[in-house]
C-alpha cells in the first residue's frame, strides 16, 4: 500500500512538473502562454476544500486542459482550476494573471505561495473586485527559483460561461488596457453620433421609421453599458442585487424595441383574419416580458419566459419577411433592412440559444451587443449621408435656378 500510494505521489508530481509554466530571462517581459498549463477539475459534491484541492495526492484527479480557456456554469458542480508557475529567474517576477469574463457569478482566488485567499464576482460589491477594470486581474508575484501554484474555484452558476485566462507583464497588460478603453470610447461616441443622427432625420422628416432606429441604438447602448459593467460600476457599485435586477429587463426590452423598428423598417402585412398589426400584439408581449424578468421568479421560469420571447420575435421577424416576399426581387433597400435586421437580431440573442464559442475566439454577450450596435449604427449613418447629400443637391439645384431666374430679369 505504501508503494503504491508513493508511485501515485511520484506521477502526480511528474505530471505536474510537466504541466507548469516556465519563466525564463527570455520570456519574463512577455505573455505567458497557458495552453496546455491550465488543470481542471469538476466537483459534483461542492464539498472540496483549497487544503485538498492544492494537495499533491489529489492532483491526479486534475485533467489538464488544451488551451487557456475555461468552461464554467450550467450545472451545480464547482469549478477548480490549477496553474502551476515555475520561477526560474534570479530575480522576482510580477504578473498580471486574468480572468477575462467579467460576469461570472461567484469565485475564490487563492495563492497557495503566500496562503492569500481572493472573493469576488457578480454576487459582491464592484469594490470588492481585485482592480478597477471590470475583468478580474490579480498581480501574482513569485520569488527567484520558487514555483508557485495558484488555485481558482468556480461557484456553480446557472449560466454557461467561457473564460479565457492570461498571464501578462504590467507594461503590455497597461497598454493593453488603454488600447481598449479607447476602442470602447470609439464605440460610444459612434452609437452617440447616431442616436443624433436619427433625432435630426425625424425632426426633418417626421418618419417614425428614424424615430424607432434611435429609441433601438438606445437600448442597444444601454444593454451594452450593462454587459461591460459600466452601470454596476458608477451606478450600483454597492448593490450586486439591484444591478443584477437592472440587467435582467434589458435584454426583452431591446427585443421590444427591436420589434417596434420592424415595425417601421420591414412593415408586416396585417393577419387577414383578425385584420390587425401583429407588431402591436409583439410589443405589448415584449413588455409583459420585460415585467415578468424584473419580478423575483426561480431562474427557470424567468429563462423560460424569455426563450419564449425571443422564438416568437424570430417568428414575428420572419412573418415580417414572408408576408413581403415580393419586394425581395426588385426593392434592393428592403433586401438590405432584412440582412441588417437579421444579423442585429441573431447578435442580441446569440448567447441564449448558443453556449459555445467559435474556435479560440469567445463571444461573450458584449461582444454580440457590439457587432447589433456597430451593424444598426452602419446602415443609419448611411441613410444619414444619403438624405444629407440629397438635401444638398437639392438645395445646390434651387440656388442655381434660383440664379437663373435673376438673370433673366
Amino acid at each position: 500500500m505504501k508503494r503504491l500510494t508513493i508511485i501515485l505521489l511520484l506521477l502526480s508530481l511528474a505530471f505536474l512538473s510537466q504541466g507548469e509554466i516556465v519563466i525564463t530571462d527570455a520570456n519574463a517581459d512577455k505573455p505567458i502562454d497557458l495552453s496546455e498549463n491550465i488543470f481542471y477539475y469538476e466537483d459534483p459534491t461542492g464539498g472540496l476544500t483549497f487544503e485538498t484541492a492544492t494537495s499533491e495526492k489529489f492532483f491526479r484527479n486534475y485533467t489538464q486542459l488544451q488551451n487557456n480557456i475555461v468552461r464554467i456554469g450550467g450545472n451545480k458542480n464547482d469549478i477548480w482550476v490549477l496553474i502551476p508557475v515555475k520561477n526560474s529567474t534570479k530575480r522576482r517576477q510580477s504578473f498580471f494573471l486574468s480572468l477575462r469574463n467579467p460576469h461570472i457569478d461567484e469565485l475564490v482566488f487563492h495563492s497557495v505561495i503566500d496562503s492569500t485567499f481572493f472573493n469576488t464576482g457578480m454576487r459582491y460589491p464592484f469594490s470588492q473586485r481585485p482592480s478597477d477594470s471590470k475583468n478580474y486581474n490579480f498581480v501574482v508575484t513569485i520569488p527567484p527559483a520558487v514555483t508557485a501554484t495558484y488555485c481558482i474555484k468556480f461557484t456553480a452558476q446557472h449560466n454557461v460561461m467561457y473564460v479565457p485566462i492570461e498571464m501578462k507583464p504590467g507594461k503590455q497588460f497597461f497598454d493593453e488596457g488603454t488600447f481598449n478603453q479607447t476602442m470602447n470610447g470609439l464605440v460610444y461616441a459612434l452609437a452617440l453620433l447616431t442616436i443624433l443622427a436619427m433625432l435630426l432625420l425625424y425632426i426633418s422628416e417626421k418618419d417614425k421609421l428614424y424615430i424607432s432606429s434611435m429609441l433601438l441604438m438606445i437600448c442597444i447602448t444601454i444593454l451594452l453599458l450593462v454587459y461591460d459593467l459600466t452601470f454596476f460600476k458608477y451606478l450600483f457599485p454597492n448593490s450586486p442585487t439591484a444591478n443584477a435586477n437592472f440587467s435582467k429587463i434589458m435584454k426583452p426590452l431591446t427585443l421590444t424595441a427591436f420589434i417596434y423598428y420592424q415595425k417601421y423598417c420591414l412593415s408586416p402585412q396585417p393577419f387577414k383574419k383578425l385584420k390587425s398589426d401583429p407588431s402591436n400584439l409583439m410589443i405589448i408581449l415584449g413588455l409583459l416580458t420585460t415585467f415578468l424578468s424584473f419580478l423575483s421568479f426561480e431562474h427557470v421560469f424567468r429563462i423560460l419566459a424569455l426563450n419564449i420571447f425571443i422564438f416568437l420575435t424570430f417568428a414575428y421577424f420572419f412573418y415580417c419577411v414572408i408576408s413581403n416576399r415580393n419586394k425581395l426581387k426588385d426593392d434592393k433597400g428592403f433586401v438590405i433592412h432584412v440582412i441588417v435586421s437579421g444579423t442585429i437580431l441573431v447578435s442580441l440573442v446569440y448567447k441564449n440559444v448558443i453556449d459555445t464559442e467559435i474556435g479560440m475566439l469567445v463571444y461573450t454577450s458584449e461582444h454580440c451587443v457590439k457587432i447589433a450596435l456597430l451593424t444598426l449604427s452602419a446602415l443609419s449613418m448611411v441613410q444619414f449621408g444619403r438624405k444629407f447629400v440629397k438635401s444638398r443637391t437639392e438645395y445646390y439645384e434651387m440656388s442655381q435656378n434660383l440664379e437663373k431666374s435673376i438673370k433673366k430679369r
